[in-house]
């Protein structure tokens, strides 16, 4: 059901927001439904930088796989990939760090304590942080997560590799397009325009293939296609959502007591 949310509502985050509310829904926790949805995408993005930082410098020092020469662009790009998909793998393990820290997290509470509307706000930080806390004590948690992020980006990846050279046979490596994937999925996160990134799915994917010399016209054809099927494998979720809401009985409403 999230993966539908996060093709039907934009920027890629709408099966966070909706995974948030039916787990905060289910146990009455809004506070731990928030913190579990903000770990789980922090460590996924982590996941998805690194190997974006992994294939880029294994390129830049061993060489493409087909052995072809970069353009002058396209070597520019891949070293640009190698220090930026580096640099935020690290920021956004530092910014897990933070809110797992229980330092930090009372530094933040001093602070909010002397801005305005701090009897309000204060409040929620502190559930906020509490539920934070619990995942300093579960490891395995986050190693599952993590876990899971590395299955997803490979599929991702093989599943765009597979749609290319369907199109064009031999247009691009696995290698290049695991280069390629996070930062496409990372620019879905930021730019947050048309469901599903409509739009700048394809203006990505068109880009990146080009700097890698695989054409803009393969990246276009690639990011609709494999839009497309994102849609069709995401409508189960949606239909059983939409079940799920039509399932719900409301409370019945208290008895009224009879009179003696």
């Amino acid at each position: 059901m999230a993966e539908f949310f996060n093709n039907f509502l934009p920027a890629q985050v709408g099966g966070d927001v909706m995974r948030g509310y039916a787990v905060a829904a289910e146990t009455r926790r809004t506070a731990d439904a928030t913190a579990s949805v903000v770990i789980d995408r922090f460590i996924g993005l982590i996941v998805f930088m690194a190997f974006a930082a992994l294939a880029s410098v294994a390129m830049l020092l061993w060489g493409k796989p087909d052995h072809d020469p970069f353009s002058p662009e396209g070597l520019l790009f891949m070293r640009i990939a190698a220090a930026g998909s580096m640099l935020a793998s690290i920021l956004l393990s530092l910014i897990v760090a933070g809110l797992l820290s229980r330092r930090l997290k009372r530094i933040a509470e001093r602070i909010l304590s002397v801005l305005p509307l701090s009897a309000k706000t204060l409040p929620i930080w502190n559930k906020l942080a509490a539920a934070f806390d619990v995942y300093r004590d579960h490891g395995r948690a986050l190693v599952a997560a993590a876990c899971g992020s590395i299955i997803i980006v490979i599929l991702t990846s093989v599943n765009i590799w597979l749609i290319a050279n369907a199109i064009e046979p031999g247009s691009i490596s696995l290698l290049e397009v695991l280069a390629i994937n996070p930062i496409i999925v990372f620019s879905l996160l930021i730019v947050p325009l048309l469901p599903g990134g409509l739009g700048v799915r394809q203006v990505s994917f068109a880009t990146l293939f080009a700097f890698i010399g695989a054409g803009y016209a393969l990246g276009i054809a690639v990011g609709f296609v494999q839009q497309f099927i994102g849609y069709i494998v995401s409508l189960p979720g949606g239909l059983l959502w939409i079940r799920g809401v039509r399932g719900r009985q409301p409370a019945p409403p208290p008895v009224p007591l009879e009179q003696g």
